[in-house]
Formats: structure tokens, C-alpha cells, sequence
């Protein structure tokens, strides 16, 4: 339906208001107003805003140059172009004066109605022009309004119904940036086109819906049934309904009942501050602009504020936390972290400032403070000849979109005097996937000798194919994925990405290390570098440097043990003079060696050293006895076979020896081994090797146990998802599967898929009233299972519920075939 223009006239005289109305009445929809102080009041009354205005320069009460200067002031009229109308004896200088004050044109009394027509027409369609330059009006990909068109209209609707409570609402689909990435741009575009339209749909009173930018969109309305956001999973339904993609999901961020005073842009800031608060929380849909948010707001300006002071007087501190060898322990880099510590000494966690820093653009100069530092710090570290590690540091998103980064940071290694090498930089993998920026800036340092990590693998946008992006050296598990330990996606998603890593020449650290349990699986997988608390917490600056003070000569050792590791041939020949062993050189090696030679097929030990011993808790005159003797004599009898080969592989590969696990049996006891071999020379018809042995029995422990209990056994969560935890290879025989990956292909991730479908009801409410009524929570049941031949089969399920240590309930299930 065609709206007519609008048109205020403002003049006392009424025989002047009457014959102007009559001009413009066709074509616009005219207003009236005796004085300025009444057009004044319309206009912060009117449901719209004015197309145009004529306002006659004589009236009592407030003049036309008042009105015109209120009005060019007001940020709400500005838009608004007058015409200032007066008698034909007025002055040049009052035209000159309306003009300057704001008016786009004067005309004087009578004025011709075509003249009239035309002038109002053009000034009309001049502005209306004009508003199309500055602003876009709609959304070219959903049809909604954009940014600044909707802003405009809250500017009207806040004026018009001031009595009315409007909230304003932001809405971000999360993950969207995986959409495009899996299903391709075009998919994307048709998301965001169905949820427009959703949300556009909703029959809420004044409502205004713009897409504010990529797929974050706006809404803002009068409060009502429609608009109950109290219950966010309705709200989501609604808006992904017929989305081409299911399961999506979003977040929003809520300003309620708005102030009518405050600018929309504001209004928007305040409702996006809502979003942000609850980007991080799981399982929270709604964030809420409440009291905690302003409080929020507020010590944010006042850090905002406070910056400049703290940078001039170093109150950000720098901490560390170590990284650590897999295999020996030792520590081989750190990671740069900051701290704020204030005025009054409070120390100001990283996840309060980092954030805002980041929005603002203050990160960029904290991020070169930091690297500074870290830098001065390998300096002083090098001067005290105190042996130095590599110490990451963190680069944001802003100082790598800067042009001037590369070319300050080589600066500041030239100005310390240090090699680029040990300064690595650490890029999260979505900068690295998402910016060409980000390649260039890896071109230019790399170039000159710097080393880049990928941080964060596995948080989020995770691609084997976005290690390949840039010239990474190492990677670095995300804690989400390491929490993921235990599970078999996880196992299998690290045990792959570790893999894919080493074959693609890359290092690998384990960020986020908390549990025995963790660290022994990622050493099983071959991860190179722990770190986390399971080591060690960040540390000050002063801490860290005590701790390589402190570390020094086991850091020297330990860099000994990897020069023997890798087979420094000479150095081991010179331990050894006409088949005599220098027993005090041979115990200076770090880590458990020995050695042996082969002599008519037998392979016999020829010495050890006292960490060897250590291993298998055997005394001097023990080891002394068994010299001579083969060494076969100490390998389980299953493993020999695979031990012997291990002396050929290494015979064949001087430069890389061979490795091999194996069970080493002692004085009744079972030890798992790692066992590095080497093959040094042939002396006196004699084939001479070196043994290096790394104790992994406690990483076998509990497999060892759990694999092998008699029957199928498996362990789940007590909750509503039933994930299984562990199972067995009898488990998995039962189901008629030779693999655990056959297994959980076949009944899936819980406890749910093992059960045949029409038993799974009965059997929980079983098992539900058995803990009920049993105090010693063991529960017996029978249910049918359905193998991976299809045919079916009973079993007999025993259950005992027990509390884990993390504070999560397990069932530990023994089940076996109801025949047997």
C-alpha cells in the first residue's frame, strides 16, 4: 500500500497555513503547527519522522532560526531538510543566518504553487536519495533491515511510544563458521536466509529485524506472548524451523525494557555485552543485560582507562608455565602467559582483561609488551649461561591483521640478540585457516628464522588439512580435546592427529595435562611435549628462572641421555676399550642402559648401569651373574620373538636403531618395557649393541587388568547418556566382533545401542529399582543383545554402581552368555 509523504508546515499565519496545505495536500500528507514550540513538541510527539519541513522565519513564542538550530542540533531531526519561508521585506542577512543554522532552502512570500510543488518535490527526493548513498536500507542476502535502517527506526519508535517497553534482542548461531566450511558458502547463505525469515515472521508488536552482521542478527519489540525468551528452546525452534541444516543452535543476548534516552547503537552494545557473557557457558542459551553486566561494563572502563598507567609502570607480569619431554620428563620450552597486577597489588586475571583488550584493540600493544619481555628474558637467561628453552608466546588476531607486526618483531629479537628460534609463535588455528593474512605474516617470519605453533587444535574448527595451512612446527592439543581421553572418539581422534603430525614433520604438545592417565596415554600415542598441571601451574618470572637455575646439570644430563638416544656412536665406543666397560662413564648416562653383544646367536649382556637395575629392583651381583648370559632369559616368553627381530631391524638401521615393547620378567615380577636399540660395531667376531629402556609398566597397569578380566566387561556413565567408558575383548566377541571399532560401530556409544531395542525400557527400570532397594547398588538383569550376524542372544548383566574420584557415578558391568 502506497504511504504518502509527510510534510510539517510551521506558521502563524492560518490564511498562509490553509492555502499552503491546499498546494501540498494531493501529493503529501501536511501537518500544521502556529510556532515553533508546537512544531517542536509534534516532532518529539509524531509516530514518524518529517519528510520535509517549511517554517516561516517570524512567530511569536519560538522564530523560525530557533527552530531550524534545534532541529540541525537534535540528532534525532537532523535528517530533515527545511525550507525557511518569510515576507519579502526580510533581510538578506536572515537568509544567510537560516541557511547557516541548517535550512537547504528559502523562498519568499507568496510563492508560486508550481514553483512550490517542484522545490518540495526535489528537496524530497534529494534526501530520500541521499539516505539510499549513506545506508543500504535492506539486507541483500535475507531481506531484512540493515544496521543503520533499523537503528534509524528505534530512533522513531522510542520517540513515538515512550509509555511502551521495548527489549532488544541479538542472536548468533553458533558454529556458523563450520556450516560454510562443511556444506560450502551457498548452504551457509540459505541458513541465514531461513532464520531471517523466522524471526521476521514472529507477530510481535513494532518489530524491527536486521541481520547486524554475518550471522548475528537483531530484533526489537514490544514485549509479548511471542517474545518469551525465558524459554530459549521454543524461541530456537522456531527460528531453525525448516533450516536446510538440523541441530543448529544460538545464543542470545538481551537488553530488556530498553532506555527510551539511550542511542540505539548503545542499545545494541548492551544486548551484544549479554551475548558475549554467555559465549563460553555450555548449556546457557540467554544472556540477560542486568545489573552484574553494567557492574561488568564498568570496571571494564576503568581498565580501559587505567592501561596506559599500567604499561608505563609494569604492572602486567609475566608468568610461564613449562612444557615437558613425554619420554624423560625434563623441561624443554614454556609458554608466555600475562598477568595484571595492580596498584593495590590485586593480581587481575588473564580471562578479565584479555577480552576486553581484544574488542578494543589495546591487545596489540600488550601482545608486543609481552613478546618484549620474553625476549629480554632469554637475554638474561643466555648471560647467566643458564641453558634455554624455547618460550612460546601468544599473537591475537589484531597484531596479526597489522602489517607493521612482522616487521617490529624482528626488530626486538635483533635488539636482544637472540635467535628468532626461541621465541616461537603460537597462532590459534582458526586465525591460521580463516586469513591470508596470516600466511604472509608466517612468510615474513619465517624467513628470518621463527617457528610458529599452531595453538588450540581440536577447540573448534578442527581439520587435519589446516595443519598444512602455514609453516607450523608444532601443534598444540587443545584441553578440550585431552579431556576427550578416555573415550574411544578421542582416543582415536588424538592417536590419528598425532600421527598424521609426525608424518607431516611436526612436533606435537598436549596442552592442559591434569591426570596420570592422560599423560600415559599421550606418551603411548607418541606425544612429544605435556603441559599442564599435572607438571606444573604457571609460574612467576622469577620462579621459572630458579627453576632452570635449580634444573641446570638434570637439563644437561637430560640432553646427554637424548645425544645417546639418537646414537652418538663415538661417544658410546669410548666407553668401551678392548671389551672392558667404564662403569662410572656407563652410570653418568641418564635413564636405564646396557649393553650386549651377540655371540653364536645368544645374545648376552655384557653390563648395565644403576638405573637398569633401578627398573627391574635387582642388586649389583645379580646383574653381575646373569653377564654372560642371554638376555632372552629376562624377555616374556610371548615377547621373544619380536625382541630378536628387534636386533636385526637395528643391525640394518644403525643411524635409527629399532624399538620395540615388550614384557621383561625379574624375580617374579612382570615389567612393560619400551626398549631403543642400537647397534655400535662388530668387535672380535662379537656383534656389539646398546640397550636404552624406559619403564612403561604403570601405562599398561590398568589396560593389563581391565583387558584381561574373565568374561565380557565394560564400564559406563550412570547418567542419561550411557557413554561407554572401557570394554573388553571378550565384550566385544560376545557381540560377534574382533575389534573395538567394530564394536561401537555395531552398538554405538552407549550403553543403549547394547541392548536389543524392545528390552532397553524394562531393563533400565530394573536396574533403576535394584539400587533403590539394594544398599550394596549391584543389580542383576537378563536381557536379549543383538550380535553383528543379526541373530539374538540372552545375557546375564552384573552391575555395581560406584563413585569415581572426578565426581562422576560408573557402572562396572560383568556380562557373559546367558548359555554358557
Amino acid at each position: 500500500m502506497y504511504m504518502k509523504r509527510t510534510i510539517l508546515i510551521v506558521d502563524d499565519d492560518e490564511a498562509i497555513r490553509n492555502t499552503l496545505v491546499n498546494i501540498l495536500s494531493n501529493e503529501y500528507e501536511v501537518f500544521t503547527a502556529s510556532n515553533g514550540k508546537e512544531a517542536h513538541d509534534m516532532l518529539m510527539s509524531r509516530q514518524y519522522m518529517f519528510s520535509m519541513m517549511l517554517v516561516d522565519v517570524q512567530m511569536p513564542v519560538m522564530d523560525g532560526p530557533e527552530l531550524i538550530d534545534i532541529c540541525h542540533r537534535n540528532r534525532f531531526f537532523s535528517e530533515i531538510p527545511i525550507m525557511a519561508m518569510s515576507d519579502p521585506i526580510v533581510s538578506t542577512e536572515v537568509e544567510i543566518q537560516c541557511l547557516q543554522l541548517g535550512a537547504v532552502d528559502f523562498v519568499r512570500k507568496p510563492v508560486r504553487a508550481e514553483l512550490l510543488l517542484v522545490r518540495v518535490k526535489n528537496l524530497v527526493r534529494m534526501r530520500e536519495r541521499a539516505m539510499e548513498l549513506s545506508e543500504v536500507e535492506f539486507d541483500r542476502m535475507t531481506g531484512l533491515f540493515t544496521r543503520e535502517a533499523m537503528f534509524r527506526r528505534m530512533k522513531n519508535l522510542l520517540l513515538q511510544y515512550p509509555e511502551k517497553k521495548f527489549d532488544f534482542a541479538v542472536i548468533d548461531i553458533e558454529h556458523f563458521g563450520l556450516v560454510n566450511q562443511q556444506y560450502g558458502s551457498e548452504m551457509g547463505n540459505r541458513v541465514l536466509r531461513t532464520v531471517g525469515r523466522n524471526l521476521d515472521a514472529i507477530p510481535l508488536e513494532h518489530r524491527l529485524v536486521s541481520r547486524i552482521r554475518d550471522d548475528i542478527f537483531a530484533c526489537f519489540a514490544v514485549y509479548g506472548p511471542e517474545w518469551n525468551l525465558a524459554e530459549p528452546e521454543e524461541f530456537t525452534s522456531r527460528i531453525f524451523e525448516d533450516c536446510p541444516i538440523c541441530n543448529l543452535q544460538c545464543k542470545i543476548g538481551v537488553y530488556k525494557d530498553v532506555d527510551h534516552s539511550m542511542p540505539a547503537e548503545e542499545i545494541c552494545q548492551n544486548a551484544l555485552a549479554a551475548l558475549d557473557s554467555i559465549r563460553n557457558q555450555f548449556g546457557t542459551g540467554v544472556g540477560l543485560y542486568d545489573n552484574h553486566l553494567i557492574e561488568l561494563q564498568r570496571i571494564e572502563r576503568q581498565m580501559e582507562m587505567s592501561f596506559e598507567k599500567a604499561l608505563a609502570e609494569n604492572e602486567f607480569e609475566l608468568w610461564l608455565q613449562p612444557k615437558y619431554e613425554s619420554d624423560s620428563q625434563n623441561i624443554c620450552g614454556a609458554e608466555a602467559l600475562v598477568r595484571w597486577r595492580d596498584a593495590y597489588g590485586k593480581l587481575i586475571p588473564p580471562t578479565t582483561f584479555i577480552p576486553l583488550f581484544e574488542r578494543d584493540g589495546l591487545i596489540r600493544r600488550l601482545d608486543e609488551y609481552v613478546f618484549r619481555e620474553v625476549c629480554m628474558l632469554q637475554r638474561r637467561l643466555i648471560d647467566k649461561k643458564i641453558m634455554t628453552v624455547p618460550i612460546s608466546v601468544n599473537l591475537s588476531g589484531a597484531s596479526l591483521y597489522r602489517t607493521e607486526t612482522a616487521r617490529i618483531y624482528s626488530e626486538i629479537v635483533n635488539e636482544a640478540g637472540i635467535d628468532p628460534s626461541i621465541v616461537p609463535i603460537e597462532i590459534t588455528e582458526s586465525m591460521a585457516i580463516q586469513s591470508e593474512t596470516a600466511r604472509e605474516f608466517s612468510d615474513l617470519l619465517y624467513k628470518k628464522g621463527f617457528s610458529f605453533h599452531m595453538d588450540d587444535f581440536g577447540s573448534g574448527y578442527s581439520s587435519l588439512a589446516s595443519l598444512q595451512s602455514l609453516h607450523f612446527d608444532v601443534i598444540k592439543l587443545d584441553k578440550s580435546l585431552i579431556d576427550y581421553i578416555g573415550t574411544p572418539a578421542g582416543n582415536s581422534i588424538i592417536k590419528h592427529t598425532i600421527a598424521f603430525s609426525k608424518e607431516a614433520g611436526m612436533r606435537v604438545v598436549a596442552e592442559g595435562v591434569e591426570t596420570r592417565e592422560q599423560k600415559d596415554f599421550l606418551m603411548k600415542m607418541g606425544c612429544d611435549y605435556i603441559q599442564g598441571y599435572y607438571y606444573s601451574a604457571p609460574v612467576t618470572m622469577q620462579m621459572y628462572e630458579k627453576l632452570l637455575t635449580d634444573n641446570a646439570t638434570v637439563l644437561k644430563e637430560a640432553e646427554k641421555e637424548i645425544k645417546f638416544s639418537l646414537l652418538e656412536r663415538k661417544e658410546l665406543l669410548g666407553i668401551i676399550s678392548n671389551n672392558m666397560v667404564e662403569k662410572d662413564a656407563l652410570n653418568k648416562i641418564m635413564g636405564a642402559v646396557a649393553l650386549c653383544c651377540q655371540e653364536r646367536g645368544r645374545f648376552l649382556f655384557s653390563a648395565a648401569n644403576e638405573a637398569f637395575m633401578d627398573i627391574f629392583q635387582i642388586d649389583p651381583w645379580f646383574i653381575e651373574e646373569q653377564l654372560h648370559h642371554s638376555v632372552i632369559n629376562f624377555v616374556h616368553y610371548e615377547d621373544r620373538a619380536r625382541f630378536k627381530q628387534m636386533f636385526l631391524e637395528a643391525e640394518h638401521n644403525p643411524e635409527k636403531g629399532a624399538v620395540v615393547e615388550c614384557r621383561f620378567t625379574s624375580r617374579n615380577k612382570l615389567h612393560w618395557c619400551r626398549v631403543h636399540c642400537y647397534y655400535l660395531r662388530r668387535s672380535e667376531g662379537k656383534d656389539e649393541y646398546y640397550l636404552y629402556v624406559v619403564d612403561k609398566t604403570a601405562a599398561h597397569f590398568n589396560d593389563e587388568i581391565l583387558a584381561g578380566v574373565p568374561g565380557g566387561f565394560l564400564i559406563y556413565h550412570a547418567d542419561e547418556q550411557e557413554r561407554i567408558v572401557f570394554s573388553n575383548s571378550q565384550l566385544w566377541n560376545i557381540y560377534g566382533c574382533e575389534t573395538e571399532e567394530e564394536f561401537h560401530e555395531l552398538v554405538g556409544p552407549s550403553f543403549r545401542g547394547m541392548v536389543y531395542k524392545d528390552d532397553y525400557e524394562s531393563v533400565t527400570a530394573s536396574i533403576k529399582e535394584q539400587m533403590q532397594n539394594n544398599h550394596k547398588k549391584l543389580d542383576y538383569v537378563e536381557y536379549r543383545i543383538q550380535r553383528k550376524d543379526g541373530t539374538l542372544t540372552t545375557v546375564a548383566d552384573f552391575g555395581h554402581l560406584v563413585h569415581s574420584e572426578d565426581g562422576e557415578d560408573l557402572f562396572y558391568v560383568f556380562l557373559s552368555e546367558k548359555s554358557k
